[in-house]
């Protein structure tokens, strides 16, 4: 890291450790190996006699985001958090796919690689917003080592309608954040990202994390929020990698370029989706999927929520997880007797 940089090892740790606290729940961090010199980040809590659950954070975030609804989740569940490759404390490889399929197997086959590690057979797996799109695309893959299937407010998985265009969106909204969008379209278009214009901030990268968490963090006690935002902006102020997919993934307004609706279709596992009723995401393809196989998807709205469900409303997000999870545990044992 150059001078110019506010990236600090000893400040990440810092961070880490204070969301661990703030989580009121023992975690623990294993580095796993997944091939070609490259290990994912793990953040492991819970009794491991417990069912495994495996959470995937969204774009340019990192596992501890999930900070606040960990303790709950960890008295039912082992929970594992990682880091995907390319992102968080995860190694960070040059990233030179530029196919769809490549873009996908960059995050895919080390998640593969991850649960061979760790002698997985079966495990739930969670992905909220960028993270649920990479949940679909290995269980599109690997449907085999998936027990259930849940995405939080997951982007990639409606088809973007016709005609859409991004900037037309953008009309009814106050003229800064209309400008600041066209900003980050016309770099997202050159495959510039948010990050990578934080890290030529130097200096002032933690005033534009402040204005981001203005928006988006706006639900966080003030005793959290500085460690919050300190975490986020040391992550993703380590160079750029997994981040560069976004461009051969998804067009402007995180539409994907192969969506889920039409790859997930016919799992034979159950799949729970949760949006905030203030969500920015489609659920189009979610209720799509619905009307296709309503005995095995399930939708649930959390309150007084935009796209951060585990931080907007923590309570109601686990709630309905945990509801949903029993409610595919009793399912499946149903399909099982009725099977002998």
């Amino acid at each position: 890291m150059s001078s110019w940089s506010r990236f600090s090892p000893s400040e990440l740790d810092l961070a880490e450790e204070q969301l661990k606290l703030f989580s009121g729940i023992e975690i623990t961090t294993r580095i796993i190996p997944v091939g070609n010199g490259q290990h994912l980040y793990s953040s492991i809590c819970g009794d491991p006699s417990n069912p495994p659950l495996i959470l995937l954070h969204g774009f340019c975030g990192a596992g501890m985001i999930f900070y606040k609804i960990l303790s709950q989740l960890a008295s039912l569940y082992y929970i594992y958090l990682v880091d995907l490759l390319g992102m968080g404390r995860s190694s960070r490889p040059n990233f030179t796919a530029t196919s769809i399929s490549d873009s996908e197997d960059f995050f895919v086959e080390p998640l593969e690689n991850y649960r061979r590690e760790l002698g997985l057979e079966k495990f739930i797996l969670i992905g909220h917003s960028f993270g649920g799109y990479i949940a679909g695309c290995y269980a599109a893959k690997y449907p085999q080592y998936i027990q259930s299937l849940i995405f939080l407010s997951p982007v990639g998985i409606s088809e973007q309608p016709p005609g859409y265009n991004y900037l037309y969106t953008l009309e009814s909204k106050d003229w800064k954040y209309r400008w600041a969008m066209k900003f980050l379209v016309f770099f997202w278009t050159r495959n510039v990202t948010p990050t990578s214009i934080m890290r030529k901030a130097g200096p002032f990268s933690g005033k534009l994390l402040e204005l981001y968490s203005i928006r988006k963090i706006s639900k966080i006690p003030q005793s959290e929020l500085r460690s919050l935002e300190r975490y986020l902006e040391q992550i993703n102020l380590l160079p750029a990698s997994g981040e560069l997919a976004l461009l051969y993934l998804c067009y402007p307004g995180a539409w994907a370029k192969m969506p889920l609706c039409k790859r997930v279709n016919n799992l034979k596992i159950p799949i729970g989706f949760l949006f905030g009723d203030k969500d920015w995401v489609s659920t189009r393809g979610a209720e799509q999927l619905r009307e296709q196989h309503p005995s095995s998807i399930r939708i649930k709205t959390i309150s007084d929520s935009g796209h951060h469900l585990y931080w907007d409303n923590p309570r109601e997000t686990i709630q309905q997880i945990t509801e949903m999870l029993s409610e595919f545990e009793r399912i499946s044992k149903l399909e099982h007797t009725c099977e002998a």
